[in-house]
């Protein structure tokens, strides 16, 4: 059959037309068994529609396979499935030094829909055992779906060792997705101390989700890591103007480029650059006064440009997603978070909708700037777009 055919059944298919894909996922040595399993996923992930026949063969047969996109979906399909004769070979691909990450992932998400005191104790052990930290991570992932105190309490338990900015976005990002967690975190962290540094990087992951709740839990990680809250006020947008014509736009420009501020993973060059989840800065010099683009560089949410406002959806299982919407149609929603991940949503899973006042761009990015540096830095978004 033509692949694309079945990436359409994937996607718009019924129960019955998914069958024809089981039966092809569970036929050892057909050449289009990667297809039909990625459309099955499709239908699984993004419909919630299921075969009603050969899940258990079709997963079995692709757990013999040894491409790792392969080993993902079948493992992603023993959770969405609720396929319990796979359990163990899930804790065991999750569990393996030599599992890949991305099979490992895969296996703990799916581990956790099946939500039983047996998983959540395994998870906990993981934790306990202070295995390697992209294991413990995803153990605590999913204990924190399986037991939201528990998970809390783990994650504050890791953010006290100082991990690494990838660690701590993992993290936050887990207590985002999950409803009520933000008010666990703040009970939790209450009179508990973390470095300045992680406190800060935290509390910026928090600020651009938007989500209700967001000023209680950056209050707290501010108190627990001692971050000043940085803020402008008329007098210090002055300063910061006058301040103007000595600054070097050329190291501006280098100061824009640098990976740990997060300028080029959101903003586009007049066309060019990586995404557009935020406005294109080309012509900002041009189009906005100083004082705006002052204010917008240290307190986002201030200055949030039409048509950038970012969208909060929360489901009916209490996840949470923001960002833009890039896609939607009367059954789906598709939504790009400020990471650059896209998901699809159902409609029917959705419970709440609603437009967030809060930026995606997170507040603090220039905190680690001194004066002459974030002078330079606004010396050169400022001329941006002028004629030389």
């Amino acid at each position: 059959p033509d692949p694309s055919i079945l990436a359409v059944i994937g996607k718009m298919g019924f129960s019955e037309q998914l069958n024809f894909l089981t039966e092809i996922a569970s036929t050892q040595g057909n050449p289009y068994t990667s297809d039909a399993a990625y459309g099955l996923l499709n239908a699984a992930r993004d419909r919630g529609i299921f075969p009603s026949k050969n899940k258990d063969k079709a997963v079995k047969n692709l757990f013999t396979f040894d491409d790792e996109s392969i080993q993902e979906t079948a493992c992603a399909l023993t959770g969405y499935w609720k396929s319990k004769e796979f359990i163990d070979v899930l804790k065991q691909k999750l569990s393996r030094s030599n599992t890949s990450y991305g099979i490992q992932e895969s296996a703990a998400q799916s581990l956790a829909m099946f939500d039983t005191d047996d998983i959540r104790k395994f998870f906990a052990q993981i934790v306990a055992e202070d295995r390697s930290m992209s294991l413990t991570k995803l153990a605590v992932s999913a204990l924190v779906r399986l037991d939201l105190t528990e998970g809390v309490e783990a994650i504050i338990e890791l953010l006290i060792t100082e991990p690494d900015k990838e660690t701590i976005i993992y993290l936050i990002n887990t207590i985002i997705k999950k409803e009520g967690a933000f008010k666990a975190f703040v009970i939790a962290i209450d009179g508990r101390t973390l470095a300045t540094k992680t406190a800060s990087q935290a509390s910026r992951i928090v600020q651009a989700s938007g989500r209700e709740g967001a000023e209680e839990l950056m209050a707290a990680l501010a108190k627990a890591g001692s971050v000043k809250i940085a803020t402008t006020n008329g007098q210090r947008t002055l300063d910061l103007i006058a301040k103007l014509k000595d600054g070097d736009a050329e190291k501006g420009k280098e100061i824009y480029h640098r990976p740990e501020l997060a300028c080029i993973s959101c903003h586009k060059l007049k066309g060019v650059g990586l995404t557009d989840i935020g406005p294109d800065l080309g012509s900002i010099g041009a189009s906005a006064p100083a004082d705006y683009i002052i204010e917008s560089l240290i307190e986002p949410s201030k200055k949030i440009k039409e048509g950038f406002k970012s969208s909060i959806i929360t489901t009916k299982n209490g996840d949470f997603y923001a960002g833009s919407i890039i896609f939607e149609n009367a059954k789906m929603i598709r939504i790009k978070t400020s990471a650059g991940a896209e998901v699809s949503i159902q409609k029917s899973k959705i419970k709440s909708r609603e437009t967030s006042k809060v930026s995606m761009m997170p507040a603090g990015l220039t905190d680690a700037l001194n004066e002459g540096e974030l002078i330079d830095l606004l010396k050169y978004i400022t001329e941006l777009g002028k004629s030389r």
